[in-house]
């Protein structure tokens, strides 16, 4: 009865271990997704040579034809 006790016991810190992980983990990827993001955005305004609201204007008339 305590092997399995102390069994539980080590299965649910490891548990716990990865829910933490995984919580640290997901906001790590939340974060490193919102830069791609950013960067993406940063790019295309530097390849068309445009700021934010010239982009938009860009992308529409592009969206037009």
């Amino acid at each position: 009865m305590a092997l399995y006790d102390a069994k539980i016991e080590r299965f649910s810190k490891k548990a716990e271990q990865l829910e933490r992980n995984i919580r640290r983990d997901t906001e790590k990827r939340r974060r490193l997704l919102s830069e791609i993001t950013r960067l993406r955005y940063l790019s295309l305004c530097e390849k068309l040579n445009c700021d934010g609201e010239e982009l938009e204007t860009v992308l529409a008339r592009e969206h037009e034809q």
